[in-house]
This record gives C-alpha cells, structure tokens and sequence, in this order.
C-alpha cells in the first residue's frame, strides 16, 4: 500500500514541480511583491515631487510666509477679496491648481479654512497644510496668553512604554507592532497556501474524472491510495515552494542590505555609525523587532498548522471533486466547506486586538479555522499547551475527514452524469 502511495506522490510532486505554472509563480512570486513595493514607493515620492501652486486669500493677514512645505509647492498669497470672488477667480485657473481660503476669525475659530481644488492634492498634503496653520495658530495663542514656547514643549511629553513580557527566565523586551505584523502575514500566508494547495488537488481530481483517466489508474490503485497520494504530493509541493520563497526572501534582504542607499541613520535608531546603508538600518531594526518574537515556536507551528489544514481542506476538496461532474455544482458543494476560513480572515483583526479573549480562544480551538487564528495567536505568545492541544484537535479532525473524504472519493470517482444530493452524499459516508 505504501509503496502505490509513494508512486502517486512522485508522480503528482514532479508532474506539478515541472510545470510552467510552478516555476513561473516560484520564482517570480517574491520578485514581484518586491517590485510591487519598490515601485509604490517610487510613485509615491514622485508624486510628493511633483509641482504643485496654492493660491490662498488670507483675510487675517497674518499667514504670509508662515506657510511652507518642503517639497516643490508655491504658494502665491492673493490680494484680499470675498470668499464668493475668490471662487468665481479659481474657475479660471488651469486644471492642477489649489486655492485655499482663510478667513478673518481663522486664528479664534479655525472651522471656517477651505481648500478648493479641481484635481484632489491627496490627504497627506492637506494633512501637511492643516499642520502648518495649527502650528501658527497655536503660536499666536501662547503669546496671547504669554507662555513661551520651551514652557510648552517641556509641557507636553511624548510617553513611549518599553514593552515586556514576563515569563520564567523573567522579564524579555516584546514588540507589539512586530507581533501584529507577524500574525497577519502568517494568517494570510496560511489562507492562500490551503486554498491554493487545496485546489491543486481539487483540480486534478476533476479533470481525471473527466478525462476518465481515472479509471485505468484505479485499476492499479485503490481510491484511497489515490486520494492520499495526490493529498501528500502537492503538500510536498507547498513546503518546497515555501522554502524557496524563504530563501528568495533572504537574498532579496542580503541585497539590500550590500546595495542599499548611503543615508543617515534613522534618529530613532541607535547606531554608532553616522553615514549607513538605509537598507540595513531597517533590516537590522526590524531584526531587532523580530527577535522579541518565538521566531523557531512560529515557524514550526506554521509548518505543522499549514500540513493539519491542508490535509484536512484538500481531502474535502477531493471529495467535492469525486462526487460532482459539473463546475457549477462543484461551486455548490465548495461553498460550505470554504465559508469556515473565509470567517477565519474575519475574524483575524479582532484576534490580533485581543489575542488572549474569548473570541480569540475558541476560534483557535475549532479545527476549521484553528490554522489561521491560532497562527495569529502565537506571536503574542501562549501557554504552550494551547497550540498543542489545538494541533491535536486539527489532527484528529483531519483523520475524521480524511476516512469520510475517502468513502465519498471510493464511490463517486466512477459515478458520472448525475448531481449527489445531501441524503445520498450522507448514505456514501455510512456505508461501509
């Protein structure tokens, strides 16, 4: 029996390594989130490059070189005139302009500004202009009531708390931000790797069933054997392309680190070298950051939640795939069975508020959606017996669908031209 079971595995783990499909998403799946990113932000800076002129009416007289931003933006100061003729004036000035409007009461009552435009400047240059006026009129009222400005910035203190975790070796530094951005990434990467896996199986089953290729494999292998086989293969396939995205990752992050831009060092980064690479004062912060994390507790239990929720997904797919003939009644019976991760993603936000709620415990309990919320659970560090027990009820829940999968897969492999109901997917299930 193993050995048809490891015939299948290789078979369906080159048949698929080979393909043009896997290497091409392989290999260019990390090069293209890395483009994805480089060219967002080089869209970014050259639209906070791009030349901008305001045309302002200060009826208060007072803002006149108290405005500036630095980038190219001109503002051009108009002689006085009334709201309703500075509007009637911007009507007539090419497309790609702002005005903007101050009137007399701004500095007692600053609800009346308004910014007038023809093509939106984007919220973080009005974020920018708002913090400029705020800055002046919060100048203007501290003179009015003479407090002078050291006064004021000794008043208002900037409170950042060191986070840290108690645990048996005592007290360890924690990263709210690192955790946070650890869970969604391993919640999203487990999503798309079930689904995606999942459906590789899915697939291959239905276009053997149709093709009737089936018929003659059966004739050398039983049904499970055949499920199983496809089952491991494909998540071999998901584990080996997940380690070449690991390894992709690391030289992406080796070559910024050589290659990066010579520039200060980030204030907030203590660094005894003056001129760095910008590439590797990040990488080296964000490592920091990172090591506050189970890194080895994460990336283990990732694996193992990806292998629990795979096998117990694929075989359900599998299943939907023997027992249908059509796309669209595979889309029927697929949508029960996908409804469970779809909430898992839901949920996935308030899990990461609140790691330790009740919410959060349930749903990392619960086999279907345990994968992905437990994964989210774990940077923020849990008793070590939660991802035990909840690995231990996802393994016993995959071999529950895995014998039930197997009595569906047995007989609607060879059945064709009729659509199972419920009733009868029930009496396939009970039959023995």
């Amino acid at each position: 029996m193993m050995g048809k079971i490891g015939l299948i595995i290789s078979r369906e783990y080159i048949t698929k390594a080979r393909s043009r499909a896997f290497i091409l998403l392989t290999l260019l799946g990390p090069l293209m989130y890395g483009l994805l990113i480089g060219v967002s932000t080089f869209l970014a800076s050259q639209d906070s490059e791009k030349d901008l002129r305001v045309d302002v009416v200060d009826e208060t007289g007072q803002f006149e070189n108290k405005i500036q931003l630095e980038d190219n933006t001109v503002f051009n100061f108009l002689p006085e005139m009334t709201q309703t003729e500075f509007e009637n004036t911007l009507a007539l000035i090419e497309s790609g302009s702002v005005g903007l409007f101050i009137p007399k009461n701004a500095l007692e009552n600053p609800k009346g500004i308004r910014m007038y435009f023809s093509e939106h400047p984007g919220s973080s240059f009005i974020n920018r202009v708002e913090e400029q006026i705020e800055n002046y009129i919060s100048e203007q009222r501290m003179k009015e009531v003479e407090v002078d400005k050291k006064v004021l910035n000794y008043i208002n203190v900037h409170v950042k708390i060191d986070e840290l975790k108690m645990g048996e070796d005592g007290a360890k530094e924690s990263s709210a931000a690192a955790a946070i951005t650890v869970s969604y990434l391993t919640g999203f990467l487990l999503y798309f790797f079930i689904f995606i896996y999942g459906s590789l199986v899915l697939r291959g089953v239905q276009e053997e069933k149709t093709s009737r290729i089936v018929e003659v494999i059966i004739s050398s292998a039983r049904p499970f054997e055949l499920m199983m086989g496809k089952i491991i293969g494909n998540a071999l396939l998901g584990l080996t392309q997940f380690a070449i995205w690991i390894g992709l990752g690391a030289l992406m992050i080796g070559g910024i680190v050589l290659f990066g831009p010579e520039i200060q060092a980030p204030g907030d980064m203590t660094m005894t070298q003056g001129d760095m690479n910008l590439g590797f004062a990040y990488v080296l912060k964000g490592w920091d950051a990172l090591q506050t994390l189970p890194l080895a507790q994460t990336l283990i239990y990732f694996i193992l939640f990806f292998l629990g929720g795979y096998f117990l997904y694929s075989s359900l797919f599998a299943a939907v795939a023997a027992a249908v003939d059509s796309q669209q009644d595979m889309q029927q019976f697929m949508l029960p069975i996908s409804i469970p991760l779809v909430i898992a993603v839901m949920v996935l936000s308030s899990v990461v508020q609140d790691p330790n709620g009740s919410t959060a415990v349930i749903f990392s309990m619960i086999p279907f959606t345990s994968p992905i919320i437990m994964m989210a659970r774990i940077p923020f560090g849990v008793e070590w017996w939660e991802p035990l027990l909840s690995f231990g009820i996802l393994a016993a829940s995959f071999v529950i669908c895995v014998m039930v999968a197997a009595k569906i897969y047995r007989i609607g492999l060879l059945i064709y031209g009729t659509k199972p109901t419920w009733k009868q997917l029930a009496k396939w299930i009970i039959s023995k």
